[in-house]
Formats: structure tokens, C-alpha cells, sequence
């Protein structure tokens, strides 16, 4: 699990936001901004991560911090790497069964997720933008085909200096895409074309409503989130 014994996890002790060490962007006492010295971060230059080409081959400041995904016979894992996004590994004999081309973006703690898509499971990946607020960039969520790795939709209007909350499933081809560092969120929907292709519409977004770390939980159309200070809720038409 993300965070579990003997590694920090981001939002917590000695992770991005948290107690008892440097947080990311200056949001503790002592803390390095964006890009600061002290170590590589998702997001910033030198790192592996950051929007556009700027991943290399370090290891993210606070390492890797994601659930695998168990997808009947495959382990998915979201490498985000320049040779690909998303790997599949059959789950017993670890043969490679498939990759994703590289996504738009660079690393985060993003763990993969499914959501249904009219009656089709897609694998929803967030990729981590450059810079906070209105002036992020390079970011991007994904739609793959869990069987293949083919990338099916990308949606680029949503922007997170570092991702870690997965997308939640909303129904109908819904899904709530939120994070930290002022990225708030977006409720996007996914419908299939005549052609086969896929559309993506955004149904809207919400500056002030976003989640640090944990996914929201949805319960009876109100979301909510978990944050580093404060607790929302945001009511939404089922």
C-alpha cells in the first residue's frame, strides 16, 4: 500500500504537504518550492517528472507511491515512463503482456483506476503538469484499454503539479478527476462515437474542491474529499 511501513507517503509525515518534513511547495516551515533545491520532484526540471519531455531517469522525490491494479489475469502499473505510460504483467509467470505508448506529462502518485465507459472498463491514468494553479501546463488524464494498452481519450484541461488521488467513477461515463496544489477538480464525461472513437466532455469544473491525497467517496450525489486543512463537500446531479 502507498505509504505503508518504512516509506513516506505524499500528504503525510516527511511527504509533500506533510508534518515533520519538507513539504512541497513551501507549504510547511522549511519547506522547498516547486523545482527547489534539496532533491528531484515530480514537476520540476531535473526531475523524473514535469510536463512535456523533461522525465529522465531519476526516481521521483519521494519515490514511487501507487497501487499496482489487478485486472483479471494482469498486473497493471503505471511506470510513466518516456518509453511508456501504463505496463501489463500477466499476474503468475510476470511475462510482459502489454505497454502503452508515453503519456502527455510527467510522473506522479497516481495508482491506475477503472471506470466504466457505456459498459466498457477503461484504465484511467492522471499525468503530472508543470507549475500551480492557472499557470500548470503539460498535464493530462488518459483512457486505455485495459486489455491492450491502446490509448483510447485524452483530456488536457486539467492540470496537477502533483497528482495522487486516482479518478473516481461516477456513473454513466462520468468520472471526478481532483488533486491538490490549487488544481481543484473536474467532472468529465466519456462517450463513444459512431466511428468507434471516444469523446470527451467537460461537464464542469471547481477551483476550490479538491483532494490532497485520499480519492473522495461519493455517497447519495455529494463527493468528498480529504484535504490537508480543511473538509468539503460538493453536491453534483446523479
Amino acid at each position: 500500500m502507498p505509504g505503508g511501513a518504512g516509506g513516506a507517503m505524499p500528504g503525510g509525515p516527511g511527504a509533500p504537504g506533510g508534518a515533520g518534513g519538507g513539504a512541497r511547495g513551501g507549504d510547511m516551515a522549511g519547506g522547498a518550492p516547486p523545482g527547489g533545491g534539496g532533491g528531484s520532484a515530480p514537476g520540476s526540471g531535473g526531475a523524473r517528472g514535469g510536463g512535456g519531455d523533461t522525465r529522465s531517469s531519476e526516481l521521483p522525490r519521494w519515490g514511487i507511491t501507487q497501487n499496482p491494479l489487478i485486472y483479471g489475469n494482469l498486473v497493471i502499473v503505471a511506470v510513466q515512463t518516456p518509453q511508456a505510460g501504463v505496463v501489463a504483467f500477466d499476474k503468475l509467470t510476470g511475462e510482459l503482456k502489454w505497454k502503452s505508448a508515453a503519456l502527455s506529462g510527467g510522473a506522479g502518485y497516481v495508482s491506475p483506476a477503472i471506470v466504466k465507459v457505456g459498459g466498457e472498463d477503461h484504465l484511467v491514468m492522471n499525468m503530472a503538469a508543470q507549475g500551480m494553479g492557472r499557470n500548470a501546463s503539460g498535464g493530462s488524464v488518459n483512457g486505455i484499454d485495459p486489455l491492450t494498452g491502446k490509448i483510447l481519450w485524452t483530456y488536457n484541461n486539467w492540470q496537477c503539479l502533483i497528482p495522487i488521488p486516482h479518478a473516481v467513477d461516477a456513473g454513466e461515463g462520468r468520472m471526478l478527476i481532483t488533486g491538490g496544489y490549487s488544481a481543484g477538480s473536474a467532472m468529465i464525461k466519456v462517450q463513444k462515437k459512431a466511428d468507434g472513437s471516444y469523446g470527451v466532455t467537460e461537464l464542469f469544473k471547481n477551483a476550490d474542491f479538491g483532494s490532497h491525497t485520499q480519492p473522495p467517496i461519493s455517497t447519495k450525489a455529494i463527493f468528498m474529499p480529504s484535504t490537508r486543512s480543511t473538509s468539503a463537500a460538493m453536491e453534483w446531479c446523479a
